[in-house]
């Protein structure tokens, strides 16, 4: 394991709960995609697994962090849409 993974691996780090795009397709099943994530003020690439096919350019959450830079995520439940609505209120 390289420092740089030992440092992502730091509980503040973690990405768990983040929101990230796809760049690389998720195939889905134990196939990787690579999504890219806000991670200390700027944004980081990690494979990213999910149960079923998600395309690229689609918003994903991460809802567990593997080891490393991998991660697995669901298609993010709340469109940027409905983003833009809450943050005007």
């Amino acid at each position: 394991m390289t420092d740089f993974d030992q440092e992502v691996d730091h509980p503040a780090l973690l990405p768990e709960g983040a929101r990230g795009k796809v760049i690389t397709r998720i195939p889905g099943g134990g196939d990787p995609g690579e999504v890219e994530l806000p991670i200390r003020g700027c944004t980081e690439t990690f494979f990213a697994y999910a149960d079923q096919e998600i395309p690229v350019g689609s918003m994903v959450l991460v809802w567990n962090c593997r080891d490393g830079r991998h991660v697995d995520v669901v298609l993010d439940p709340i469109p940027d849409d409905d983003l833009s609505d809450l943050q005007s209120n």
